[in-house]
């Protein structure tokens, strides 16, 4: 059997595909920024300060932007296992205040 060609006049051009852009990008300064606001709130939490549901909302921002920051780079297609800190450091709070 003959293989039937893909004719390149039948393909559908980029501009008239929809696709799903996010609406803002996660750039890596925002993400040292979320991890300086975490260690803020990690040490005013091992001092009583701050509640764990504070914590928490930083934590997640944290790892809501590291992740963005991987679909951008690397696209949702490629396994890649992401080594989140963020949950580390929620596992073991008073880390830092140890050192």
């Amino acid at each position: 059997m003959q293989k039937r060609r893909k004719n390149r006049w039948t393909k559908t051009h980029l501009s008239k595909v929809q696709l799903d852009v996010p609406s803002q990008k996660v750039f890596r300064e925002d993400i040292l920024e979320l991890k300086y606001r975490f260690w803020i709130a990690r040490a005013k939490f091992a001092r009583g300060e701050l509640s764990l549901e504070e914590l928490r909302k930083h934590a997640n921002a944290l790892i809501d932007a590291v992740e963005e920051r991987r679909n951008q780079v690397f696209g949702q297609h490629k396994p890649y296992r992401l080594g989140l800190c963020a949950a580390e450091l929620i596992a073991n709070p008073f880390l830092l205040m140890q050192r």
